[in-house]
């Protein structure tokens, strides 16, 4: 078998390639979709003979591609007709037509990172990454086509309620969970700030369900706090990787600077992710300028694109521990895999979630947008992260479900290895 071909991937280049990247992935549903908006248009303008023809103008463009994936599209237009002709409702909500046909075709990708929003959803989904929202503070997963609690934000109102990391929610107030998606499940969740909503989760080691009451609230999420030892270690806390993110952990940066400090241990435990930039930025203070911190393989092909180091390399040279947990995903793992694979920190804890996925996140003219998994996320030395997690130098287990270490097993396994 041939080695995978190695693309370097500059920082300068790296808008460019994102939006190139989205284009490519758009290709396969462009037809589709052009279909549905020129067919949207015009039965607002009651003209279905209209609909029919553009449609086939459609279909008749894309007729080789079409004809060998044997696919009539005419089909669809048909059942719109016919929803509109027939349903006992009638008349059926064309947006909600729309829409629906939209998150239809992205579902029957049957990957629960691939997801089509609509304004309302996308509005909120923003508002997460943004580091400002309303609801119990959790991040929400799929795992096995079950909804699970990836982790908790810390100091939130999940985290207060008793919520773990791997908690499978079997109900949302009663209701069963199967067969809902995430967005489906996060909708469920949220309400307005003071309400309750009660999770029944099955958690591991437990023979029974668990309900657990959690009262909303609006969450802030404050990205990364810092707190120097007595032996001068400095403890770095990131709980999210958002646009605050490096504005806060300059702050930490500072403190290790100005106080010299032995080493440094960073706390991504519970962090379920976040910016794919901000990761990169992250793991940057920690290695050499052009050193990899991830790699990408998209398609078939298996075509390998490094990412390289940004920045000032600030913390390069001194001794570190990375803490990470099953709840630990995403971008945290691209952190932890770049400063293991360079041999440049010790990774203390558990294995981590293992959500290693390139997901492409695009807003569309009318306020929805797709997110679309384009791609797998390797570590410099190319280990997959996907599905698999970062593997810890040090096993540390928690003490038990929910119960965070932190003052125990591993700070002190941390500073200890800091010694």
């Amino acid at each position: 078998m041939s080695s995978p071909e190695i693309v370097p991937v500059t920082p300068a280049e790296r808008s460019k390639f994102t939006m190139r990247r989205y284009t490519c992935s758009m290709l396969v549903v462009i037809i589709f979709v052009c279909g549905v908006f020129i067919g949207r248009t015009t039965v607002d303008d009651g003209n279905a003979k209209s609909v029919k023809k553009a449609a086939s103008a459609i279909k008749n463009k894309e007729a080789r591609s079409t004809a060998q994936r044997n696919i009539d599209f005419q089909q669809f237009w048909s059942v719109w007709s016919k929803i509109q002709e027939k349903y006992v409702k009638r008349p059926a909500d064309e947006q909600q037509l729309f829409y629906g046909a939209i998150s239809g075709l992205v579902a029957s990708l049957g990957d629960p990172y691939s997801v089509y929003f609509t304004p309302e959803i996308a509005k909120q989904f923003q508002e997460e990454l943004d580091g400002s929202f309303s609801g119990i503070g959790a991040e929400v997963g799929m795992k096995e086509n079950r909804v699970v609690i990836i982790a908790p934000l810390a100091d939130s109102p999940a985290e207060a309620a008793g919520v773990s990391s791997g908690d499978y929610i079997v109900e949302i107030d009663g209701k069963l969970t199967t067969g809902l998606s995430v967005e489906q499940a996060v909708k469920q969740i949220r309400g307005p700030q003071g309400t309750n909503v009660v999770l029944t989760v099955e958690r591991e080691g437990k023979q029974e369900l668990i309900k657990i009451t959690i009262t909303r609230r609006k969450i802030e999420l404050k990205s990364v706090t810092h707190q120097l030892m007595p032996d001068n270690t400095l403890l770095i806390t990131i709980t999210s990787f958002n646009e605050q993110t490096m504005g806060q952990l300059n702050a930490a940066i500072a403190t290790a600077q100005s106080k010299k400090v032995k080493g440094i241990i960073v706390d991504l435990r519970n962090n379920p992710g976040g910016y794919f930039e901000t990761s990169i930025a992250v793991a940057s203070e920690w290695l050499a300028a052009r050193e990899a911190v991830v790699a990408e393989r998209e398609g078939a092909d298996a075509t390998r694109r490094e990412f390289y180091t940004t920045g000032a390399h600030r913390l390069r040279g001194i001794k570190t521990v990375v803490l990470i947990n099953n709840g630990s995903a995403s971008a945290s793992e691209i952190v932890a895999g770049a400063l293991q694979d360079h041999g440049v920190a010790t990774v203390i804890g558990t294995k981590s979630f293992g959500k290693g996925s390139v997901q492409e996140y695009e807003e569309l003219p009318d306020g929805s947008a797709l997110k679309l998994t384009i791609a797998l996320w390797y570590t410099p030395k190319d280990r997959s992260i996907n599905e698999q997690g970062i593997q810890p130098d040090i096993v540390i287990e928690e003490k038990k479900a929910g119960e965070q270490p932190e003052d125990a097993a591993a700070i002190i396994a941390a500073r200890k290895d800091l010694s």
